[in-house]
């Protein structure tokens, strides 16, 4: 009996330590919860933290510099005036366009005439147009078509010619390999980029444009390259402008010359069967790129007209200057929005750290706190009551005949609302 008897009492002992432990975690957890930024914190944090995830989920573009607005909408090239295409219909074309575009002020003036444009190659005549529509708008040029950049460009247009057959920026790697090219250089321009140059690139978020068109005789389609950069400037709203971004975005100018920046290269494939496919590619070079070198096919300063760079080229009378980044322009910039989110972010963080280190004082984020601010700031502030000397962190403690009668803590800052834990007294 006796032993049952103790049996009994060890199990009425362990019953109730394992109740008080459960009131004491149980109490704990509750004081954590009722503490938490999710349960308790004011309406403005919580609206900080939704517009911090609504930014993060905003995409923002990133480019080595800005790109002008949008223009107002497409101003296409017409098919049956495709041919014939000389200097003449080119500009027509373009200075219609550029009428309609509040980013340019000027018209376009081709400085070669009818013979010499003829017997420019499509890397010159992609070099000139691409260059002549940033060199307006004030926007630095492209320092040359590089050798590596115009062979990626010319093997990509002949591969969606002979091989995929379609659009598309990423190759698929077995046709890609199946056609005989080496698998290192698939997939992406980024990638065929990087394995022609190597380290002598920087990073741009751009890399690539591409066109087609279902034209393939030249008698008909004269003028692939002149076409493409027009399409990809002032006719690529379905694109939601990507292409023109990519046209007209800025580098990070630290190579060679000031004001030119960029290794271009253009690529043009046709068939009377598949049409015309005209790639461009541009990559940023190194700092340490020699454009002296005979990897540059074509230089921008070599060119008519090519002594010109983005600094000052908009100086027409009567015309508007070209939107600047400091201007309401609509140019974008994701930095002022990335810092924005960096900085709530950071006080989002701050605030958590605080908070566990306020419901666990020997914690690790209590250690981070009082290192930060010293132990005794820390230690005065966990005493405080639920009131504003939750700051006393960062004044002085206060002297411990000051101290007010210890009340229950809960939260932060005593922003949160009064529990309902009072005392109520007896009455007979």
């Amino acid at each position: 009996a006796t032993g049952t008897h103790g049996l009994q009492t060890s199990a009425r002992e362990i019953h109730r330590r394992i109740v008080l432990v459960y009131h004491r975690h149980h109490r704990a957890m509750t004081d954590f919860v009722n503490c938490s930024p999710a349960r308790v914190a004011p309406r403005w944090l919580l609206v900080a933290f939704a517009f911090v995830v609504a930014i993060a989920a905003c995409p923002v573009e990133a480019a080595s510099g800005d790109y002008p607005a949008d223009p107002p909408g497409d101003v296409p090239w017409h098919w049956s005036d495709w041919a014939p295409a000389g200097i003449d219909v080119i500009m027509e074309k373009f200075n219609a366009a550029r009428a309609q575009d509040p980013t340019i002020g000027v018209d376009l003036v081709i400085e070669y005439t009818q013979d010499e444009w003829d017997n420019l190659s499509d890397n010159q005549k992609g070099l000139y147009l691409s260059n002549k529509e940033r060199v307006d708008r004030g926007i630095a040029p492209y320092a040359a078509v590089a050798r590596q950049v115009s062979d990626v460009a010319q093997d990509y247009a002949t591969y969606l010619l002979e091989v995929e057959e379609s659009l598309a920026h990423v190759a698929t790697e077995a046709k890609w390999t199946g056609s005989g090219r080496d698998a290192s250089k698939c997939c992406s321009p980024s990638e065929r980029l990087g394995a022609a140059l190597g380290d002598e690139k920087e990073f741009f978020a751009y890399s690539e444009n591409l066109a087609w068109t279902s034209a393939g005789a030249a008698s008909t389609f004269p003028e692939p390259v002149a076409y493409s950069v027009y399409a990809w400037i002032y006719d690529d709203s379905g694109a939601s402008w990507g292409h023109r971004h990519f046209s007209l975005a800025e580098l990070n100018d630290n190579a060679g010359d000031a004001n030119v920046e960029g290794l271009a290269g253009f690529g043009v494939a046709r068939s009377a069967s598949g049409g015309t496919y005209t790639v461009m590619n541009v990559a940023d070079e190194a700092a340490g790129w020699d454009h002296g070198s005979d990897s540059n096919i074509v230089l921008w300063s070599s060119m008519v007209g090519g002594g010109d760079s983005g600094t000052n080229a908009t100086d027409a009378p009567n015309s508007d200057p070209p939107p600047s980044p400091s201007e309401d322009s609509g140019v974008r910039n994701g930095g002022a929005i990335a810092a924005i989110v960096v900085v709530v972010a950071t006080a989002l963080i701050a605030f958590a750290t605080w908070q566990h280190a306020l419901f666990d004082p020997e914690g690790f984020s209590a250690r981070i706190i009082k290192a930060a601010v010293g132990a005794e700031r820390f230690r005065a502030a966990h005493r405080a009551p639920r009131s504003w000397r939750r700051c006393s962190c960062l004044v002085p403690p206060a002297p411990e005949e000051e101290k007010e009668p210890a009340r229950e803590r809960r939260g932060f800052f005593g922003l949160f609302g009064r529990g309902e834990h009072v005392e109520k007294e007896a009455t007979k």
